[in-house]
């Protein structure tokens, strides 16, 4: 790119020396330096706004010409020396594993170029100006030889890549000459990159030198110009020369988004440390072109082949961090790996390959070399299910109700986290959290975000890993956090997201939670935890009514049945009992204290029975005294008279001082129960009085009626006649304490009032008698039958006289109802019921919908409702199928179980299986025969083989005669339905005849029988038995039946195979391949091969090919040719006659050596002991004598010499000879 300028010539003993006419310093200014600048003396006409004739920078070097070589400077550097300067070049050690490639680039200035002679001198690549930009007019102007420049290039086989010479001095301008070139470019093959020329002109002058542009300005001017050039598919690369990448262009942000291409004149090792792949190092002397052109060297990386990673697969956990390594292959390569994320959100990559994972989820990770191989490790990002503490969702603590609690939870994490946020300052989203990470986006201010996780990086910055939407787009990435207003709290987990398993959730006490990972949700971990079952109050309880019992003289301590939720609950693990009161008669109390599952206190009362078989003795009229009178009372034993001493009763009195009726109160206490109250008259003077005495009255059994008990009254020892007294009842139905109270009259005198008991009757008694109850029919709900009980008092009235609990009255099976007596009634009665299944024939059936042919029984599900309730299979019903194979009406017996009773039939249809739906297996290409071709077919559904004429027909077959493709309609039947087609490729026949002739040195010729039917001929080569065969040649006609293959390496064994083609309607039908055909070229010489050690002569070339004969070492065979086996390992083929047979196959290089046979040219020749005049003579060897070369070397002079051996006169001689002094034969 710099001046196409000649320059005078002086040739000198076969060297070019170049005269550089003038060489004078540059201008320097506020925007940078340049080292020297090229005066033209001798400018060529042309346009003078062409900034390329005179740009600076230009050191043109003294040249000579000389064989190119690449070696290593003593730090290991490369050092290339080129034949277009003659000078040796050290190369940044960056570029150790890269190949250097040499190349030029050209514009109208070069003049007409020779491009056959370039690439025969080296060069590989050329960058040929499109255009250029004037450096004071602004405007386009196109080269105008580019166009047969590129196709010269193209023509010669040498890499093309274009430029243009820009002035642009904004955005647009650059766009503009990206599609100026574009345009020109885009009918010509260019393999190598579009190139931006951005440089100042020659001194401080030309409208980009005079647009003053900043380094920002300058270097969005060169990215729109690469942007534009990219999007149409080429790569981008910007030419500059260090002062401009240095002083006026942004490098470091360049050299990430296109190619460099570094201009550096008139130095041997550039000290530019910035990126660059091609370096312009400065002007040579290249054949077929007349005078200088830029010469250049391109970093060629060598390309990766392959990529392993350190892992394929990985799973984390949120925080976790691990490295990933790449191998790339192979290991000279020198690609670098590029690290990418699919979702860093949940995992992120830094270009170390060092991952961190971020949040639950899966990512994959992509390690992408230079070359475009890719290498992906798939992550699963799990969160610890520890991360969480466990709350119930209610927050209500359960209480016992004998039932398992489930209660739902909450999972949310342990400390309060940023959850949500909004921006509060643009920000920029970067796919890592730091700001070495590519932006994905910016986030303007408002956008509000989720928050997943937070993270410190390697320098103490907080960064937030985030998702929002916006333009209904979803982002993932990282923010740093002082542009977040953020929101915190606990998160929560979704619960779908685990699962929870409840144990020791019954009873009081701790009940444990097991939570698990759901399937798929990412989660790691089991977390347990506990919550606080609180024991029930026992006053939740139902505690029944407590018999009485009679007095006994020791404590009383009857237990309880108490129950709750229909369970009776044990003594002294669900409740303790203490009593007071319980020995003497009375009220005695009964405290149960919850225990266990129970808590807190309840009382329950019964009462004791005391001896009523008492009866009291009247007291007579009493003489005022005016002090309290207490006349002693007779208290005797009803059954034996005896007197029952009054302590056993508390008595009382009042009234009993002043003249008028006193009373007394008489009250058993212990073994004696009831009360009565007597009267005394108190009298001024004593008469005749008659006092009546009444008998104590008995306790009785509740009947539903008024109890009047018979009252035995008594006056002065004789039965008192019914007019001496009155008698009134009180409370003398119900169960409970009654009163009879007996009342003197006419002249008698006393008055009583007597206590006794209505006891509660006993309903487990037989006199009580129940309905029988039918048998129920299942519903679903609870059964509850109708009661009735009675006796010969009459009928009970439910929940007033007793209560009925019912148990085991849902499913079938016997019920049971127990009857409580209450209120007036006591005791319990058990009456059981039988619950009957419920006839499958009153239940809704959903239809089955049609059914396609299976191959096998089809067993379609059945619904089957009982109102909204789904009935189960295998616990409700069992079902069996018939007629359910083959096409047609399929059955299926219902017969329910369980709960429910009877059989139901029920049909669904089975429809035949369209043909569409099977699958047919490939038919194989068939060679044409010139008949019909009619092969059979195999189709399947499934595992199911379709059988001819049973399943199918086949309808025709049609163009299935001549090569190309034909047609098969089958016809399904019986359980297959509709039509199927199948195609099968008719292929031309094999090759005949085919065979090599005229065989030399470097060409073998192969021919073969014409086919008349076909398109043309494909042949395939391969170096090697078992090696890879490439097509070497296609012939488009069929009447070519013959190919030279020239261009071959003599002595060397080919193998050729051949097949025909023809084109049908625009698709391509091969032929087979014919059988391989081994064929060797000439060798130009005699040679032979001696074993060196112990060999196997194989039928073929290759370790594992049988062998054909055991040889040892020393044994000389002819050679015939060589060639490679699939591991390229060398083989020698070889003719060897053994007890009158001749073997030909194959011996490994390392076993064997090949010797040539030369003929002395000299008079005579001396054989020296090593490569040298000046070493000792071992013989010497006439004219035209023969001897064997078995190694060729040269001396220290670079003289070759051959390293043989001879015999003579029965002696054997080895040692060396020199070459030039041998002919070989």
């Amino acid at each position: 790119m710099f001046d196409k300028i000649k320059k005078a010539l002086i040739v000198i003993s076969g060297a070019i020396m170049v005269s550089v006419l003038s060489i004078t310093p540059s201008f320097a200014s506020e925007r940078g330096s340049s080292e020297y600048t090229f005066t033209d003396k001798y400018p060529s006409a042309g346009d003078w706004e062409d900034g390329e004739r005179n740009k600076h920078q230009n050191t043109l070097m003294q040249n000579s010409i000389s064989a190119g070589n690449v070696n290593v400077d003593e730090s290991g550097a490369q050092k290339t020396t080129v034949p277009y300067t003659g000078l040796t070049y050290t190369h940044n050690k960056r570029y150790d594993k890269c190949t250097v490639v040499n190349g030029i680039d050209v514009s109208k200035w070069n003049g007409d170029i020779n491009w056959n002679k370039a690439k025969k001198h080296g060069i590989e690549f050329a960058f040929i100006r499109v255009g250029n930009r004037g450096v004071e007019s602004g405007e386009l102007y196109e080269d105008p030889l580019y166009k047969t420049n590129i196709k010269g290039a193209n023509a010669a086989g040498i890499k093309v890549g274009v430029y243009i010479y820009s002035q642009a001095i904004t955005e647009a301008e650059a766009i503009e000459e990206a599609k100026f070139v574009l345009k020109r470019i885009k009918a010509y093959n260019i393999t190598m990159p579009v190139v931006f020329d951005l440089e100042y002109y020659d001194g401080p002058s030309g409208r980009l030198w005079d647009a003053n542009l900043s380094k920002s300005q300058a270097t969005k001017i060169c990215q729109a110009f690469c942007k534009t050039v990219e999007n149409a598919g080429y790569e981008a690369m910007l030419y500059s020369n260090p002062d401009m990448l240095y002083n006026h262009l942004n490098a470091s942000t360049l050299e990430k988004e296109c190619t460099i291409w570094l201009a550096h004149w008139g130095i041997q090792k550039t000290s530019y440390e910035g990126m660059y792949d091609y370096w312009q190092y400065g002007s040579g002397y290249v054949n077929g072109i007349n005078g200088p052109v830029d010469v250049n060297f391109w970093y060629n990386p060598k390309k990766s082949t392959g990529l392993k990673l350190s892992a394929t697969s990985k799973t984390m956990n949120i925080g976790d961090k691990f490295k990933l390594t790449g191998e790339i292959e192979p290991a000279e390569s020198t690609d670098i790996i590029t690290w990418t994320t699919s979702n860093p959100v949940v995992a992120y990559v830094d270009q170390e390959g060092n991952v961190i994972a971020g949040n639950k989820g899966s990512a994959t990770i992509t390690a992408t070399t230079t070359s475009g191989i890719k290498s992906t490790c798939k992550l699963t990002v799990n969160d610890r299910l520890s991360n969480y503490e466990v709350v119930l969702k209610d927050g209500t603590v359960p209480i016992y109700n004998g039932k398992a609690h489930t209660p739902a939870v909450t999972l949310r994490t342990k400390k309060n986290i940023v959850l949500s946020g909004e921006v509060n300052t643009p920000v920029n989203l970067r796919m890592g959290p730091s700001t070495d990470f590519s932006i994905i986006t910016t986030l303007p201010v408002g956008t509000k975000v989720t928050v997943y996780n937070s993270f410190t990086n390697n320098d103490g910055g907080i960064w937030y890993s985030i998702k929002f939407t916006i333009d209904g787009k979803t982002y993932r990435g990282y923010v740093s956090a002082p542009y977040i207003t953020a929101k915190s709290g606990k998160r929560t987990l979704g619960s779908s997201l685990y699962t929870v398993a409840y144990s020791n959730n019954v009873n009081a006490g701790n009940a444990v939670l097991t939570i698990k990972p759901a399937s798929g949700s990412y989660l790691t971990e089991t977390l347990t935890a506990n919550f606080q079952i609180e024991p029930c109050n026992i006053t939740e309880t139902v505690i029944e009514r407590m018999d009485d019992y009679n007095y006994t003289g020791s404590s009383i301590m009857p237990d309880i049945e108490s129950k709750f939720e229909g369970k009776v609950l044990i003594k002294d693990k669900d409740y303790e009992l203490s009593y007071n009161n319980n020995i003497g008669s009375g009220i005695a109390t009964i405290t149960i204290t919850g225990k266990g599952n129970f808590k807190g206190s309840t009382n329950v009362n019964f009462k004791i029975y005391g001896n009523r078989e008492y009866y009291i003795e009247g007291i007579g009229k009493q003489l005022y005294t005016g002090n309290t009178i207490t006349p002693q009372i007779t208290i005797r034993n009803k059954e034996t008279g005896a007197i029952i001493d009054n302590s056993n009763f508390t008595i009382t009195y009042a009234n009993n001082v002043e003249i008028g009726l006193a009373t007394v109160n008489i009250e058993g206490n212990s073994e004696w129960e009831g009360s009565t109250i007597l009267t005394f008259e108190i009298v001024s003077k004593l008469g005749n009085d008659k006092v009546i005495t009444v008998y104590n009255v008995n306790n009785y059994e509740y009947t539903g009626s008024e109890i009047k008990p018979d009252i035995k009254v008594m006056c002065n020892g004789e039965v008192a006649p019914e007019s001496a007294y009155s008698i009134e009842y009180l409370s003398n139905t119900n169960a409970g304490t009654a009163t009879v109270v007996v009342t003197a009259k006419d002249g008698y005198t006393g008055k009583y009032s007597i206590d006794f008991d209505i006891v509660r009757s006993d309903i487990s008694g037989g006199e009580y008698k129940t309905n029988s109850i039918l048998d129920v029919v299942y519903t679903g709900d609870l059964l509850t039958p109708q009661i009735i009980l009675e006796n010969s008092y009459g009928m009970l009235i439910k929940d007033i006289d007793y209560t009925a609990i019912y148990e085991n009255n849902i499913n079938v099976g016997k019920g049971i109802i127990t009857l409580k007596g209450i209120g007036n009634y006591k005791g319990t009665k058990i009456i059981n019921f039988n619950v009957i299944g419920k006839s499958i024939l009153l239940l809704t059936y959903k239809e089955i919908p049609n059914q396609v042919y299976q191959a096998k029984s089809i067993t379609p599900e059945i619904v089957i409702m009982d109102g909204k309730y789904t009935l189960v299979k295998n616990k409700d019903y069992t079902v069996k199928y018939s007629s359910n194979v083959n096409v047609g009406t399929a059955k299926l017996v219902v017969t329910g179980m369980g709960n429910y009773t009877g059989t139901v039939t029920k049909t669904f249809k089975i429809q035949a299986r369209g043909m569409t739906t099977c699958i047919a297996s490939a038919i194989s290409d068939r060679t044409y025969t010139g008949k019909k071709l009619t092969p059979s077919v195999s189709v399947k559904y499934g595992t199911y083989k379709l059988k001819l004429n049973k399943d199918y027909t086949i309808v025709k077959y049609s163009s299935n005669k001549n090569i190309g493709n034909a047609t098969i309609i089958l016809q399904g039947k019986g359980n297959f339905t509709g039509n199927m087609t199948i195609n099968f490729n008719i292929i031309p026949k094999k090759i005949s005849n085919f065979k090599a002739s005229d065989i030399t040195s470097s060409q073998i010729k192969l021919s073969w029988k014409k086919d008349s039917l076909v398109t043309g001929y494909e042949i395939y080569r391969s170096e090697a038995y078992d090696g890879t065969f490439k097509k070497i040649r296609t012939i488009t006609n069929n009447k070519n039946i013959s190919y030279t293959n020239k261009g071959l390496l003599n002595g060397k064994e080919y193998y050729y195979k051949i097949r025909s083609y023809k084109i049908v309607k625009g698709k391509t039908y091969y032929g087979k391949f014919t059988s391989v055909k081994s064929v060797s070229t000439k060798e130009k010489y005699t040679k032979y091969v001696v074993i060196k050690d112990t060999a196997y002569i194989r039928g073929h070339a290759g370790k594992n090919y049988k062998g054909l004969l055991k040889v040892k070492k020393g044994k000389e065979m002819t050679y015939l040719s060589y060639t490679y086996d699939s591991s390229k390992v060398k083989w020698y083929k070889v003719r060897y006659k053994y007890k009158n047979k001749t073997y030909t196959g194959y011996v490994r290089n390392d076993k064997a050596e090949v010797e040539s046979v030369g003929k002395v040219k000299a008079d005579v020749l001396n054989v020296r002991k090593s490569a040298s005049v000046k070493s000792k003579k071992v013989t010497s060897i006439k004219q035209n004598t023969k001897i064997r070369i078995t190694n060729t070397v040269k001396d220290s002079n670079g003289s070759k010499w051959y390293k043989i051996r001879y015999s003579k006169k029965g002696k054997k001689y080895t040692g060396y000879v020199m070459a030039k002094y041998v002919k070989i034969v």
